[in-house]
This record gives C-alpha cells, structure tokens and sequence, in this order.
C-alpha cells in the first residue's frame, strides 16, 4: 500500500494599482451626467479583502491487495489563482464618433481623418464618463468580500495488469 499526502496553499493579494486608477461600479452613487444612483467611480487602495484560506489538501492510495490487481484512489481541493479581472477599465480608453440617428451622411473620411476631439482628463489621471456612448466603458463591480472559488475532486478505480506485455 502507498500513501501520498500533501497540502498546497496560495495567496492572492486584492487587486489594486500602483497610481489609484482603478474603476468600480457603485450602485449608491450619483451619475454626474443623469442626476440618478449608480456610478463609475474611482476608489483608492485595494479592491476587495485578504483571503489567506487557500489550503488545497491532496490525499492519494494505491493498494496492490492481489496479484495483478491494485485498487487507486485520490482525492484534492484545487482553488482558482483568480477571480477574474475587473476593475480596471482605466487602462482601456476607446473614443466613439457618433452620427445623430437617421443621419445617413459619412462621418469622417479616409482623406480628411476625424475632427478634433476633446479629450478631457481628471485631475486623478481617470477619464469622467461623458454621455456619449455608454458602449464605450464598461461597468465593474467587484463584491470587496469575494473570495475564491475552490473545486473537489475525487476518483477511485481498479486496475488489472492482463499481460506482461
């Protein structure tokens, strides 16, 4: 009979970025464009808490209880190094140029380019929301008590050796 036992653990720290750029989704806080609740707003520190209970237990057996036969069973706990990204839609910026609806007229061309565009910036480095296209920002919302998903995974067989060959 041989045992394998073992156990794994891993941390993950809460996300966050180095200059604070980091976006959530707040049901609770005004839209500085409609006057409504729910906003993009921009939080510093991490997002999210501490999950150091990560342990990942292995558990293994094999038992040659007769000639040419052995019985194997295992059995482990695996978690995800990862929860998903989000969060951090500052670091994509995508610009739209709109036509009014039922406008069929081309809005730029290959030879004269777009026109100006007024890129407007935060003092915190964050881009405000502007109305224009909501299709251009994404809207996260990370629960700050998520932890991580974990797995258990079991299995059991037997073996039988037929030949030598």
């Amino acid at each position: 009979m041989t045992l394998n036992l073992g156990v794994r653990w891993s941390y993950s720290s809460p996300f966050k970025t180095t200059w604070n750029q980091q976006s959530q989704f707040d049901p609770t806080a005004i839209d500085p464009v409609t006057g409504l609740r729910g906003a993009i707003t921009h939080p510093t520190g991490a997002i999210g808490k501490r999950d150091f209970n990560n342990f990942q237990p292995r558990l293994g057996m094999a038992w040659n209880f007769r000639p040419r036969w052995v019985f194997r069973t295992s059995f482990d706990v695996l978690t995800m190094d990862e929860t998903g990204r989000g969060g951090f839609d500052e670091y994509a910026g995508t610009f739209n140029i709109l036509q009014p609806v039922s406008d069929p007229r081309h809005q730029l061309t290959l030879r004269q380019g777009p026109g100006p565009t007024n890129y407007v910036m935060n003092q915190d480095g964050t881009v405000p929301y502007t109305g224009a296209n909501f299709a251009s920002r994404t809207a996260t919302w990370r629960d700050p008590d998520l932890c991580r998903p974990y797995v258990m995974n079991w299995s059991s067989g037997f073996q039988h050796n037929i030949g030598n060959n």
